[in-house]
């Protein structure tokens, strides 16, 4: 059986200040789409090693029809400090030429109007399914992540 490898190049996103003068920085976006339902939308993860879960912020849950008063709700800590955050499941949806992956993953919905809007998929359970790979300046483009499934030949609860 042979591995599956998804590659997309590093996307350009605005940040002022940056340490080179360009007021840049480049991003591991993974396009994808999330459904609930009847209700789909094609959106740009951002592939954060740093994340626990898979999040999206709240007007997205909305703009798929969750109604957010019905989910079991919870606090987080992370950079931006303590959020609130409500749980959902969704279908996610990716891949390329030819090979897709569908998946229900548990999302965090951040309930908190943070500056910093961006879907993102985090460790669980993205890096279960895949090794991820990030590599700078590739190839004479700006960059890239590799995403290649894992293929277990054997029970991953007997690896601790």
């Amino acid at each position: 059986m042979s591995r599956t490898n998804l590659s997309w190049e590093f996307t350009t996103h605005p940040c002022r200040g940056h340490p080179d003068g360009t007021d840049r920085i480049l991003r591991p976006m993974m396009p994808a789409t999330i459904s609930k339902g009847n209700d789909k939308i094609d959106v740009p993860f951002l592939v954060d090693s740093g994340a626990d879960f898979p999040s999206i912020p709240r007007d997205l849950a909305e703009a798929l029809s969750i109604n957010i008063d019905d989910l079991p709700k919870d606090k987080i800590s992370g950079v931006g400090g303590i959020s609130d955050i409500a749980w959902v499941d969704l279908d996610i949806e990716f891949g390329q030429r030819g090979r897709q992956f569908s998946y229900r993953w548990p999302f965090q919905v951040i309930l908190n109007n943070f500056h910093n809007k961006l879907p993102l998929v985090g460790r669980e359970p993205l890096f279960l399914h895949f090794d991820v790979s990030f590599r700078m300046k590739y190839a004479g483009i700006r960059g890239k992540f590799v995403l290649s499934e894992v293929i277990r030949t054997r029970d991953p609860g007997r690896y601790c």
